[in-house]
């Protein structure tokens, strides 16, 4: 090879210098079989193949230690990531400082770090490390003061059994909506913005209906709906006539304890005054506690169920909602294993020294 054509042909090495495409297991052979069957140098064969002459001298050095070409390739093929493990370390440091970024937001955190990525790869990082995206969990308000009082709380009940708590009746007013639709996601075009099936309608003042009742791990109490708002005067009669002759049915013995939330009308004298001279024993229960309270998870089971019906008046909201409670035989079934849930629920409550718990 002349001196002209041997700098040409090293100039045009040279231009393909930087990250080569993978070599295939295909291209090794070829590139061994000219190593062996041919009298061209590395750099004439590291051109015509546009590989770097690097490649070429490892496989020649592998021909002369007798280890040829097993087909499989070695290591990690295609583009590298464009972010190391510690660039996706730094990645969830930041969501975790603030939960509530969206990919976006941090790919513009994560570009200022020196890391280029688009918002996808956000996702795609953040998904790999277990953290997705979700609705916030909606949970009561909880300042130190009412966390305390939960604490304390729980601590006073720790001893309580699952035998003891079946003894107890839990009651709770409900409110509720006309025509409440909880679809939350439809899946669609983007031309099918207003199909019928694609559209969650509302109304301006939506009709309400509060209700009242009580369970216990022998099932339902009787349904009471409130006209109005719940009073003392209300509240009173609804124990007269509805809890009295549910706890009789319930216990003949007497041998129970009720329990109420805090709410004003449960704390009025006069139904304090009507309930011990009943000689019913109400349990002691501490403010913002909903989590505690088993008929909260039946209620929330009733809304779902009734929303399915997505009743257009007061008068069929009414009538799905004595048929739920009352016909519907899984919602009975699910009291035992309410109230068998109370220990767990203490126990967290204790363990999370008065804060939130899953319930």
């Amino acid at each position: 090879m002349t001196i002209d054509l041997w700098y040409v042909v090293l100039l045009q090495v040279r231009s393909t210098m930087g990250k080569k495409l993978d070599l295939t297991p295909r291209k090794k052979a070829r590139i061994e079989t000219v190593l062996t069957e041919t009298t061209m140098n590395q750099v004439e064969i590291a051109a015509k193949y546009g590989v770097s002459q690097a490649s070429v001298s490892r496989i020649r050095r592998s021909l002369a230690c007798g280890e040829g070409n097993d087909g499989h390739r070695v290591g990690k093929c295609g583009r590298k990531p464009k972010s190391t493990a510690r660039d996706d370390r730094i990645l969830v440091s930041m969501i975790k400082r603030n939960r509530k970024l969206n990919s976006r937001q941090l790919a513009g955190m994560w570009q200022a770090s020196g890391v280029d990525v688009h918002d996808s790869t956000v996702r795609r990082r953040l998904l790999k490390a277990g953290l997705g995206a979700h609705r916030p969990t909606r949970k009561q308000h909880l300042n130190p003061s009412m966390i305390q009082k939960r604490f304390e709380w729980a601590k006073q009940h720790l001893h309580m059994t699952t035998g003891d708590w079946k003894k107890v009746i839990f009651s709770d007013e409900a409110i509720f909506h006309v025509m409440n639709d909880r679809t939350q996601y439809v899946r669609r075009t983007s031309s099918e913005s207003l199909h019928p099936d694609c559209i969650s309608t509302s109304v301006k003042h939506p009709t309400s209906v509060m209700v009242w009742s009580a369970i216990c791990a022998k099932g339902v109490g009787r349904l009471h709906i409130v006209s109005g708002m719940m009073n003392q005067h209300k509240y009173k009669e609804v124990l007269e006539k509805k809890m009295l002759p549910a706890l009789r049915g319930w216990f003949p013995d007497g041998n129970c304890t009720f329990m109420h939330d805090g709410a004003p009308c449960h704390m009025a004298k006069s139904v304090a005054k009507f309930l011990k001279d009943s000689g019913i024993g109400v349990l002691s229960w501490p403010g913002n506690s909903p989590d505690q309270n088993p008929i909260e998870n039946l209620w929330k089971i009733v809304k779902d169920r009734i929303s399915k019906r997505r009743p257009a008046t007061k008068t069929a909201l009414i009538e799905a909602l004595i048929d739920v409670w009352h016909r519907d035989p899984e919602i009975a079934s699910m009291c035992p294993k309410l109230v068998e849930s109370m220990p767990r629920r203490v126990k967290q409550l204790h363990t999370n020294k008065g804060r939130h718990t899953r319930y």
